[in-house]
């Protein structure tokens, strides 16, 4: 039980529970965030391959690896390999087993969500782009439900995912056609067949299988249906491949969320699945917000000093007009002042426009 040995891990002391945390996979998640990066400094493993691109956090004082580990969290919570909440539907050699629900849209760490086999012939989707051809990454994970030998897959990642080093939305099919006693396409569906095990895929997008055993599907929503069966439970191949096709499909784009149903042998699956934005999003609104109402307050409580600063301004500018026209001794304006009768705000119009205006600007 996880929650147990989260326990049991609390009683020992950091150095001690870090190897346990990190079996798990447990390296940048919430909970083992602080643990992993203050025994990183213990040990001076900042160099090290596995840390090296983390080199930032060193200059973090180690009060902030909470928020760090939350502003992170759509790459790092994922981490953890656990899931209480596994289906498993095996039939002799066919098998189809999922995480349901296990972080849907947050950044992936090598972890195999589900699987379709038949006959010992493994078949999957993946987020990402591969190393190696067996390899899976899953720079995202997929919102899953699995009703017996029917699972329903929806990819539509993180928003903050991009800002933290997984920019990969494209998703490919894993199907190694030459480990299969039988294949076929038709339409989006492909068959694949081992003795008397069977399954199938209802793609998303369909292409080629430019690398061998992989196609590419660069949709940023997406929506695949993995299906198997075997003879005692189907019947002839024929008969597989005839239920799957007869099988009601639906899937819409609304906004930030992707709706997908299916209604195939017997089972019935819908799933509804909005975006995550992401913490990252969250600070981001954050700081446009409180910068927002701090021009409102700023314009409001100073609404009466910029009265001030504008009669100050006047006053200045009258001044400096004043002055001008006191050294032009050939002026009517500037006889008058040295008459006593007032400053130029006592002429007439035209002679304001004609002195103070012209002349302000020459003072300028």
């Amino acid at each position: 039980d996880y929650e147990e040995g989260m326990s049991v891990m609390k009683s020992l002391t950091r150095r001690d529970r870090i190897t346990a945390q990190m079996s798990l996979g447990g390296y940048a998640a919430p909970e083992y965030f602080e643990d992993t990066f203050s025994n990183v400094a213990h040990y001076g493993l900042w160099n090290n391959t596995y840390f090296k691109s983390h080199n930032f956090i060193r200059r973090l004082p180690e009060y902030t690896y909470n928020f760090a580990s939350w502003l992170v969290s759509s790459r790092g919570a994922s981490s953890v390999l656990f899931s209480d909440n596994e289906k498993l539907y095996k039939h002799k050699s066919t098998m189809l087993n999922s995480l349901e629900n296990y972080y849907p849209g947050y950044g992936g760490a090598q972890q195999m969500v589900y699987v379709a086999s038949t006959g010992g012939v493994a078949a999957f989707t993946a987020s990402g782009s591969p190393i190696k051809r067996t390899q899976v990454l899953n720079t995202h994970l997929p919102y899953i439900k699995q009703e017996q030998n029917v699972a329903l897959i929806v990819y539509y990642p993180n928003w903050d995912l991009s800002f933290l080093g997984l920019s990969e939305e494209y998703t490919y099919l894993y199907f190694e056609e030459d480990e299969y006693d039988e294949t076929f396409e038709r339409g989006k569906w492909i068959f694949g067949r081992v003795n008397d095990s069977y399954v199938a895929f209802n793609r998303h997008c369909v292409s080629e299988f430019v690398v061998s055993g992989m196609s590419f599907c660069e949709d940023t929503k997406q929506s695949w249906i993995s299906m198997v069966g075997h003879e005692e439970t189907h019947g002839s191949f024929s008969n597989f491949v005839s239920i799957a096709e007869q099988a009601k499909i639906s899937t819409e784009m609304k906004g930030q969320c992707i709706e997908s149903f299916v209604a195939v042998d017997g089972k019935r699956i819908q799933i509804e699945f909005c975006r995550n934005m992401g913490s990252i999003f969250v600070v981001m609104m954050g700081i446009i917000l409180i910068g927002f109402f701090a021009m409102l307050l700023l314009a409001f409580c100073c609404r009466r000093k910029r009265a001030v600063w504008k009669s100050t301004y006047l006053r200045a500018r009258q001044f400096l007009v004043d002055s001008k026209l006191l050294e032009d001794p050939n002026s009517p304006a500037a006889g008058k002042i040295q008459e006593g009768q007032g400053s130029p705000t006592n002429l007439s119009k035209i002679e304001r426009e004609k002195e103070t205006d012209v002349k302000f600007l020459a003072v300028v």
